[in-house]
């Protein structure tokens, strides 16, 4: 097992050359394969050109790749990372993160990723364990996670900006079932959602809908479990590919992620279609997602 720490833990005096050889000479490997597999990690990471530098003299981003350099010569069965890039800055973040994929894509080692980062998380993972206070929460492939969360913290915790919770309760109707809001108004399920809801009557939920399934309207008609919805934005954030807009959706402040210039004042009046299909119901009272 090889390991990669949150804090680098290089050894100030040493360079990046007998850095990222310390653990090969503490197992005293010959000097012939140190300089081959010292020399195979630097030009993997791209530091050939920092060897003989040391860390006081390197960027956050430079000593990560060495501290990934002193794990991967070791050849290991697995490697640890401890949340790795959580003392860089954004953008470094973004960088070393897509370069830590294409690595795994080379040395297909298995590698075990700490992080409190669900980007990262569904960026890096091939597979998810979700850990809550010690517990698995859930366990499969990120989209798995994302689409088909077992409960309310799974479907919290993965997503930026995170699924809208609005309290409700269902109620049957002559040919399904609906949601009704605290503060008045209801949704009609689709049938793909009521089946898994019999003998559900008064019975309180939270209707989770993520952002990213509120859109602009469109002229025509809509496709079967989308619902036509109107209100007004009560807060604008563009990002520049997408505009983050708070409306309120059952009397609960909720954020739609709406194409650039699908909104352009506050207070506009927005006629908005909802996919249903995509809606969580949970049960407030333990959590599980119950359709």
């Amino acid at each position: 097992i090889a390991m990669v720490f949150q804090n680098y833990a290089l050894y100030p005096y040493l360079t990046v050359n007998e850095n990222i050889a310390f653990g090969l000479r503490a197992r005293k490997t010959s000097e012939i394969e140190i300089r081959k597999r010292v020399s195979e990690a630097a030009e993997m990471l791209g530091i050939g050109n920092l060897l003989q530098r040391y860390p006081r003299q390197l960027s956050g981003g430079q000593r990560q790749r060495v501290a990934i350099g002193r794990a991967i010569v070791r050849k290991a069965d697995l490697f640890l990372f401890d949340e790795p890039l959580s003392n860089l800055d954004a953008q470094l973040r973004d960088e070393m993160r897509s370069e830590i994929k294409r690595l795994h894509h080379e040395i297909t080692t298995t590698m075990i990723y700490v992080t409190h980062d669900q980007v990262e998380a569904m960026t890096l993972a091939d597979r998810i364990v979700l850990l809550r206070e010690g517990e698995i929460e859930q366990q499969g492939a990120p989209l798995e996670l994302f689409e088909q969360p077992r409960t309310g913290f799974v479907a919290g915790f993965l997503g930026s900006p995170s699924i809208n919770l609005i309290p409700a309760t269902l109620k049957t109707t002559g040919d399904g079932a609906a949601v009704v809001f605290e503060s008045g108004g209801a949704l009609t399920l689709p049938s793909a959602k009521t089946t898994s809801l019999a003998s559900t009557e008064g019975r309180k939920v939270l209707v989770g809908i993520r952002p990213q399934h509120v859109s602009r309207a469109g002229g025509g008609s809509l496709r079967d479990g989308v619902v036509a919805y109107s209100a007004v934005a009560d807060l604008i954030q563009p990002t520049g590919t997408r505009t983050f807009t708070t409306i309120k959706i059952g009397g609960v402040d909720a954020v739609a992620e709406l194409q650039a210039h699908d909104v352009s004042s506050h207070g506009e009046r927005l006629d908005l279609a909802i996919d249903l299909n995509r809606v969580v119901l949970i049960d407030p009272a333990n959590g599980l997602v119950i359709a």
